[in-house]
């Protein structure tokens, strides 16, 4: 790894020539849901709801660490706290998992491009002061 590399990666925010947006570190704790557990799982297997520790984020995609195996494709939805406070979900899909030496996984998810960061919860729109 270049000086600049390694210099740009200790400040939390770096790029790598594959990717097309810039990853920026960000350590925290969102609740993660499956939308769409891999087709080879039987649906009671699917393990619902769980937290996991997030490692960075960019634009396209979220890299972060769980306890247990996921899979090329499962689809999942994120519950991200934004800028406002408030949280937003945000579905994506499995691209890669590569264990640790600690056991546990490095996940990376792409978002899916469709509605970005929808609201968590639909608010009531108001128009001219009245309720829509």
């Amino acid at each position: 790894m270049s000086d600049k590399a390694l210099a740009s990666r200790l400040r939390g925010t770096y790029r790598s020539e594959k990717r097309r947006s810039t990853r920026h570190s960000m350590p925290a704790q969102i609740n993660v849901e499956y939308v769409k557990p891999c087709p080879h799982m039987h649906e009671d297997d699917a393990r619902g709801r769980f937290w996991v520790t997030t490692r960075d984020i960019s634009r396209r995609g979220i890299c972060f660490y769980h306890g247990d195996l996921m899979f090329y494709g499962e689809r999942v939805r994120l519950e991200l706290r934004v800028d406002d406070g408030e949280f937003r979900y945000v579905d994506a899909s499995i691209m890669r998992c590569h264990r640790l030496p600690d056991g546990r996984f490095e996940i990376g998810a792409a978002f899916e491009m469709g509605d970005p960061m929808p609201p968590a919860q639909p608010k009531k729109a108001v128009v001219d002061g009245a309720d829509a």
